[in-house]
């Protein structure tokens, strides 16, 4: 472990239980099929870095990570597909247990046409433009560069996104109170409150057809409305050290959102 490292970073990483790599064909789901990937928390395929070895399409590689899963035991392999393809949109439903929310990273050159069947399941990332958008912002926006800054570079005692439940003494409370009972708990780097995510839409039902992008951006609400109430369900979306600082914060925010 680097000492270049944040001493913060250092000690997240000493509380990893495993960390495993494997040396396999990731377009291959019999070579994923035994690392039980439902029960990891991050999987993560790298390139060979001397850019002499195969390249993998991300595509193929999502379909065999799928298709892992859904021959695990556990994750969901009672209801694995004999067929050797990968879940379509149609169904999704079924198996969806069975399958994370994968994200590739893609370029220009391939057609978003690909990968619209597996829509449901699968996010495709253009990281180049992605990078290029954000430095365009950084450039216009002196308050996005610095957070943008300090969340990359682990500066700060807060700079990780976490979500916590809801408490119930929050619930039916307006967000400008919310985010100011959280912002008075102390402790360590504190938590900095960025938003809500809704653990359904509306009427508690989700439109039919939809993908996982679009069905983030519904659910996802990044600063709220001062008078947005919260709701049954709804998660504290929050820059904080480390999930338990977040759980504690939103734990001890109950003296602070009481009546005055």
């Amino acid at each position: 472990m680097s000492d270049a490292l944040p001493r913060r970073v250092r000690l997240q990483l000493a509380r990893v239980k495993a960390l495993t790599i494997h040396h396999s064909n990731p377009e291959v789901p019999e070579d994923l099929a035994g690392l039980r990937l439902p029960r990891a928390s991050r999987v993560i395929v790298l390139g060979d870095g001397d850019g002499s070895g195969a390249s993998y399409d991300p595509l193929r590689i999502a379909r065999a990570v799928h298709q892992a899963c859904a021959r695990d035991p556990i994750g969901g392999g009672q209801r694995a597909r004999t067929l050797g393809v990968a879940a379509t949109s149609v169904e999704i439903a079924r198996t969806a247990p069975a399958l994370p929310v994968t994200l590739v990273e893609t370029s220009e050159a391939e057609r978003e046409e690909v990968f619209s069947p597996f829509a449901a399941w699968l996010v495709p990332v253009d990281c180049q433009a992605l990078a290029h958008r954000w430095l365009v912002m950084a450039c216009r926006d002196r308050a996005f560069a610095e957070l943008f800054n300090r969340v990359v570079a682990f500066a700060d005692d807060n700079a990780e996104v976490y979500t916590a439940p809801a408490p119930t003494w929050l619930i039916g409370q307006p967000w400008r109170k919310v985010r100011r009972a959280l912002l008075e708990v102390q402790g360590r780097g504190g938590a900095v409150p960025l938003g809500l995510y809704r653990a359904a839409d509306p009427g508690g039902k989700a439109p039919a057809g939809g993908t996982s992008h679009a069905e983030l951006r519904r659910r996802l609400i990044v600063n709220p409305r001062p008078d947005e109430t919260l709701v049954p369900g709804d998660l504290i979306v929050a820059l904080c050290e480390d999930e338990a600082d977040l759980v504690r914060i939103v734990a001890e925010s109950r003296k602070a959102a009481a009546p005055s």
